[in-house]
């Protein structure tokens, strides 16, 4: 007993929706106990004792279907944002899903460039055409992050959160910081629609995380096909400007292929 109730026990309970609701119900039969041994035989006839059985038979069953009820329809509701912070929440996508992933990149480079890939015939060969660069630049940026800060990342995870799933290119954990690192591939020039469309994407993966109190580090780089200081000078002040607290990179993708041996 004394075991169980002490104070880091009582603390990790209290955080925990789920906790609360156990100690509840401890405390319910706790008082329960102590009155059906003591107090029961003070009670007069059926018209004391039977509100007293009806509540010791009864509460269990409300129990259940309230326990039932938030498993089924509220189950994000049982845990408190501790729960959450753990590397284990990240999970590796599946083959399929990290096809998909790569479809919708390719779609995004696609939608915010002119004349990307002009020798194919229509969107869906493009985008077929750009999933495999795609896949190539986010390795190799990785690669080269991983090499800055000395810690190895894992490729192609997702976060699950009040059922909605939060896909990253790639995640680590260092210090009990949360290290989220997106890839985004500049085939040609870069609009500031898609600067801006970045900026709001990070700026809300932000504020998930800091709404479960998770301290979290964003690593956004832009990885250049045609590498020119003007295209990274343009880039990097724009974030200057209105996220100084984003840390940027530039990289060239030519120099990336270079330094890590890799074809594309």
């Amino acid at each position: 007993m004394n075991n169980l109730y002490t104070k880091d026990t009582l603390k990790h309970y209290l955080h925990n929706p789920l906790g609360i609701l156990g100690m509840f119900i401890t405390l319910c039969y706790l008082i329960a106990g102590i009155v059906f041994s003591i107090g029961l035989g003070q009670l007069q006839g059926d018209s004391e004792r039977l509100p007293f059985i009806y509540f010791i038979i009864g509460f269990p069953l409300v129990i259940l279907i309230a326990f039932l009820f938030l498993v089924i329809c509220h189950h994000e509701k049982l845990y408190s944002p501790q729960d959450f912070s753990d590397e284990a929440n990240f999970v590796k996508l599946t083959g399929k899903e990290s096809t998909e992933k790569l479809r919708k990149e390719a779609v995004e480079i696609i939608s915010h460039g002119n004349n990307v890939l002009r020798e194919t015939k229509n969107v869906t060969e493009k985008v077929h055409a750009l999933m495999p660069i795609v896949e190539n630049v986010e390795k190799l940026a990785v690669k080269k992050i991983e090499s800055i800060y000395g810690i190895q990342f894992q490729r192609e995870v997702q976060y699950v959160l009040n059922r909605h799933r939060y896909i990253f290119d790639a995640f680590a954990q260092k210090d009990e910081i949360f290290y989220i690192f997106e890839c985004k591939y500049v085939r040609n020039a870069i609009s500031r629609e898609r600067l801006r469309s970045v900026l709001e994407q990070m700026l809300r993966y932000k504020q998930m995380f800091k709404d479960q109190g998770i301290a979290t580090k964003f690593i956004v780089a832009f990885v250049l096909d045609e590498f020119t200081e003007n295209r990274q000078h343009e880039i990097m002040d724009f974030y200057s400007s209105v996220a100084p607290e984003m840390t940027v990179y530039v990289f060239d993708f030519n120099k990336l292929k270079v330094e890590f041996s890799t074809k594309s």
